[in-house]
């Protein structure tokens, strides 16, 4: 028997030092994000049918991913995780002329402490953009872009004050 105790004894001295026990629910635990600022939700409220863009959700989700990944969020020293949940609140398109239109869009984006669900701040982009009478496809899109960018560019100023 001594031999048994030994061998335990030596076994349990040469665990690693970051092994982890298992939970004691026995069920594996995914490891912890790392504190950031990523894209939780994509919506609208513009019935596809309204707009030249059909469904902008998908472009919605490309581009506040693409402007997120952009920012450089070092200079804010983020201890948390935090998301970002963007709303396409209208898109539409009026006729300013024979020849022209103006395609106007506003986005909001509520950004949360991921880890609490509470809700900081939420801040709205809007955009306007002019084209000729043929292009409203290309103008709404532009707008889109445009206020999806000014919503999400807002977004590090608005974690410095709620700090």
């Amino acid at each position: 028997m001594q031999i048994g105790r030994w061998a335990l004894a030596v076994a349990l001295l040469t665990l690693s030092a970051d092994a982890r026990p298992a939970p004691r629910s026995g069920v594996a635990e995914a490891p912890r994000a790392r504190a950031g600022v990523t894209l939780a939700e994509a919506r609208s409220r513009v019935h596809p049918a309204a707009t030249r863009l059909g469904d902008v959700v998908p472009l919605l989700r490309q581009d506040a991913s693409a402007e997120i990944s952009a920012i450089d969020w070092s200079p804010l020293r983020l201890t948390r995780r935090y998301g970002v949940a963007a709303t396409v609140v209208r898109l539409d398109t009026k006729r300013t002329g024979e020849r022209t239109l103006t395609a106007a869009c506003v986005v909001s984006a509520a950004v949360r402490e991921l880890d609490t669900g509470n809700i900081l701040f939420v801040v709205e982009g809007r955009a306007r953009v002019e084209d000729g009478a043929a292009a409203s496809e290309r103008a709404q899109r532009d707008a889109l872009r445009a206020a999806i960018q000014s919503a999400v560019r807002a977004v590090p100023d608005g974690l410095r004050r709620s700090r």
